[in-house]
């Protein structure tokens, strides 16, 4: 940027050799993330805790709405099918495929760093600008897209109290089972089904509106104070031939309505939107970034990154890092507990040459 722009005439030529050296494609990841990390001029962020919150589209008796349904501080609770209320934290269990499509959209999808907004109507207003511009999204896709992220967000802490429906069974029954990832009609199939059909011409809600909204207060007093969130959307369309993602770092965090469950800034968003079956699973990718932003390598490098090419650096480092179970020896519906301790990464720092944090670190219940 350039409030940094005076530093850089001070640097030498062996430098700036190094620095084309590491950004090559050839260039081991964990070399270009120990780059990343030790760049005193970086991006100019200082990495803070983070609460991930993963939200998916779903159809209620009120129409389209985003519905919180997993959670992350360190670890992963979800929010238990059928019940109103939440798991208990454990380890996520990530699947490959998924964070291999995971590293396919950052390589190949948007990825937007340092996005000046102040709402999240100018976030998409700035986004989908930038991807016509680009020639990434064509121009009628934009309302629609737009439509879509700004719908009611509707967060696990508020129940069913608050669901505006003439059948209190019926709603009860709908959110119980909402989770299952609908399809949104588009615009031919609004006359044909005007009962079930979104209606995405209505107006966006007003940024009173979402001020407004009630925040999850007692789960706040569990998080640092200066603690910020990263909020993952995804969801299935039919208005869309090819999936939608983008990856965005905000320049300053930013309070967001009604996005967030607790009252925190709001650093990183990820939307993923695309046509039924286009991936394995949505959800499933939707928990592998909100796992990756959980490792505290990975997280730093988010922080950090200046380039698109520094974030995928970051997944593939902890990629480098995953352990894969093979199927059939093992039951991925059994939870994994959180150790008492967390694990010492010792080794991994000694390679990135990081700073210790390892010292009394207990797990986040």
């Amino acid at each position: 940027t350039r409030k940094h722009s005076h530093h850089r005439h001070h640097r030498t030529k062996r430098h700036r050799v190094d620095k084309d050296k590491i950004l090559k494609k050839d260039v081991n990841p964990t070399d270009t993330v120990k780059f990343i990390l030790g760049d005193t001029e970086g991006s100019g962020h200082e990495p803070h805790q983070l609460f991930s919150e993963l939200e998916e589209l779903c159809k209620t008796e009120n129409g389209m709405e985003w519905k919180e349904t997993a959670r992350w501080v360190k670890f992963e609770e979800d929010v238990e099918e059928g019940a109103n209320r939440w798991s208990k934290p454990h380890v996520s269990s990530l699947s490959m495929h998924s964070l291999m499509e995971l590293r396919s959209f950052l390589l190949n999808g948007t990825v937007f760093l340092d996005l000046e907004a102040e709402n999240l109507n100018n976030i998409m207003d700035v986004l989908l600008e930038s991807m016509v511009n680009n020639n990434q999204l064509t121009y009628e896709k934009i309302a629609l897209i737009k439509s879509v992220i700004l719908r009611k967000h509707r967060h696990q802490f508020e129940g069913i109290q608050r669901t505006k429906s003439h059948s209190a069974l019926s709603g009860i029954a709908m959110l119980a089972t909402g989770i299952a990832l609908p399809k949104i009609k588009s615009f031919a199939d609004i006359g044909q089904q005007p009962a079930t059909a979104p209606d995405w011409t209505a107006q966006p809600r007003t940024d009173e509106d979402l001020e407004n909204d009630a925040k999850n207060v007692l789960f706040l007093k569990k998080l640092p104070k200066d603690a910020e969130a990263s909020n993952i959307l995804v969801g299935e369309v039919d208005f869309l031939e090819e999936p939608f993602s983008a990856f965005i770092r905000l320049q300053n965090s930013t309070q967001l309505g009604d996005l967030t469950e607790v009252s925190l800034p709001t650093r990183f968003l990820f939307i993923l939107l695309g046509p039924e079956s286009a991936v394995q699973s949505y959800h499933e990718i939707g928990r592998s970034i909100a796992g990756s932003l959980a490792d505290e390598v990975f997280h730093q490098v988010a922080y950090k990154a200046k380039t698109r090419e520094q974030i995928v650096a970051g997944l593939d480092e902890f990629l480098d890092q995953v352990t894969v179970l093979p199927p059939g020896e093992w039951d991925r519906n059994i939870r994994i507990e959180p150790p008492v301790s967390i694990p010492s990464q010792e080794s991994r720092k000694q390679l990135l040459h990081l700073p210790s944090q390892d010292n009394g670190k207990k797990s986040l219940h």
